[in-house]
């Protein structure tokens, strides 16, 4: 069948759903929540970005960003993919069997907590020489140590919300959420800029809020735990679960090497800019974050009742998650130079990488959505493989294109990776799993955003004149959406509806 056709009856099929609406918007709902919550601890970095990039230079603050990424590594390493297994395995019992899913959190969170015991440890015991290697002979020792110290309350705290998450207590896990980031956000400038402690402040302020975050959780999820560990789930969740270590990795070197090959090719100032712009671009990433949060367990709940439904369900998700992603991505990008200037103005280079970053940010989006299928297959050796692909890739551009374009090369490597990730999951999952997605649209509306998203660099030399392009885009993008099929008639009428309350 012709891609146009099957486009065709796909929108059909979803739109002819019955009720799905009613599931999107619940669906949206929690988005909502989780969003706010993972925004909670992304808005870290944006609300004291003013303050560190008035006190920090952009070398300064390239460091405080390979710090980050340095963390990020053995965060994932802690975790071991228990997080997905646990999950997964959770959604193996019905909500009656609630003694076998105390067990499979129990198992999970002991795992978790025995190997950041371990990598802390070890991390504490080689911070000096790995401190060298790391900031290139600067003495960041008190760095590592901090973010081995962090890693048990981060197991902690990563947990209790998981906990939250599968039992859908969406305001349970924003409250734990924000009251970690509240802490983060205020240890972070006192020790910054009250007792002058550096970047190693930073680091403080993530341990805080960390911390605060685990007891919280784990006050609101400790009769979950309270069961006796089981040699057999743990097997279960290993096999389903350390597949995903190198695909962790391997999303994390797709996410974050680029910061790390900036250092060493175009130096930490070049890093610093690079750093600013994925804070500007971070609405995207905040939309993603929400989603992500709210879409497995959702989306495995939905399948343990009604598989058919679930595949309608996703399918319209992915068409409009895209179009509200392209357009956050699109708007940031446009106004990329007026937000450098308002919240980091040291950092006037920043502006420049700003739109391929948001749109990168909207591929790995689009790739969580249509990676689902491969993993209700328990397909998780594919993961694997393609986020292996992606990540050689995006080395591999990076080389190619951070000696030349600096900043604006690593964001045009990780954008192309992104791509590549996305279409690899799609295919697969495809394959094994079909789904009525509607992927020409979903092309259509990237391309569309992607070739208005360039006009947000330009220098126009008049604010006016700025302005009206910058708006006159973005009616544009709105106005295309029902064209390109992402609005239908039915839509529409909902939307008056809901709008004039009539």
């Amino acid at each position: 069948m012709p891609a146009d056709a099957q486009d065709a009856a796909a929108d059909t099929n979803v739109r002819a759903g019955g009720g799905l609406g009613a599931e999107i918007r619940r669906l949206g709902s929690q988005t909502l929540i989780y969003g706010i919550g993972g925004a909670a601890l992304q808005l870290v970095g944006v609300i004291t970005l003013p303050i560190l990039a008035r006190v920090f230079s952009p070398t300064d603050y390239g460091l405080l960003e390979l710090g980050m990424v340095v963390s990020a590594i053995f965060m994932i390493l802690v975790d071991g993919g228990m997080a997905s297994a646990s999950q997964r395995s959770y959604f193996d019992y019905a909500d009656a069997q609630e003694r076998e899913r105390r067990r499979v959190l129990v198992t999970a969170f002991a795992f978790q907590l025995v190997i950041g015991s371990i990598v802390a440890v070890l991390l504490v015991l080689g911070a000096e020489p790995l401190s060298d290697v790391l900031f290139d002979g600067r003495d960041e020792s008190a760095v590592i140590v901090l973010i081995a110290v962090t890693l048990p309350a981060f197991s902690a705290a990563q947990f209790a919300r998981e906990i939250l998450r599968l039992e859908l207590r969406a305001w349970s896990y924003l409250a734990t959420s924000v009251a970690g980031a509240v802490v983060a956000a205020a240890v972070t400038v006192l020790a910054v800029v009250a007792w002058d402690t550096g970047i190693s402040g930073a680091f403080a302020g993530a341990l805080a809020g960390w911390v605060v975050g685990g007891v919280y959780g784990l006050l609101l999820v400790w009769r979950r735990l309270v069961a006796r560990p089981s040699r057999e789930e743990l097997s279960i969740m290993l096999r389903y679960g350390l597949p995903l270590i190198p695909v962790a990795l391997s999303l994390w070197s797709l996410s974050l090497i680029d910061r790390v090959m900036l250092s060493r090719i175009a130096g930490f100032d070049e890093l610093g800019q690079y750093a600013v712009a994925n804070r500007i671009a971070v609405p995207v990433l905040l939309i993603v974050t929400a989603l992500s949060l709210a879409f497995s367990p959702f989306i495995l709940a939905l399948y343990q009742s009604d598989p058919e439904r679930e595949r309608r369900v996703r399918g319209r998700v992915l068409t409009d998650f895209t179009a509200a992603l392209v357009l956050v991505g699109l708007v940031t990008a446009l106004w990329a130079r007026e937000l450098g200037e308002l919240v980091a103005p040291a950092f006037d280079e920043a502006f420049r990488s700003v739109g391929i970053v948001a749109f990168g940010l909207v591929a790995f989006g689009i790739s969580g959505v249509v990676v689902a299928g491969i993993s209700i297959a328990r397909q998780t050796r594919w993961l694997t493989l393609y986020s292996m692909i992606a990540a050689g890739a995006n080395i591999a551009l990076n080389l190619v294109l951070i000696e030349p374009f600096g900043q604006v090369g690593a964001a045009l490597a990780t954008l192309a990776a992104y791509l590549l990730l996305s279409a690899l999951y799609y295919r697969r999952a495809q394959i094994l799993y079909p789904t009525p997605y509607r992927i020409g649209v979903v092309a259509a509306t990237f391309a569309l955003g992607l070739a208005l998203m360039p006009l947000g660099a330009i220098e126009y030399g008049s604010w006016a004149v700025a302005l009206a392009v910058k708006v006159a885009a973005v009616i544009a993008f709105v106005l295309a959406l029902r064209p390109l099929g992402v609005v239908g008639p039915g839509d529409l009428r909902r939307a008056r509806v809901w709008a004039l309350g009539r």
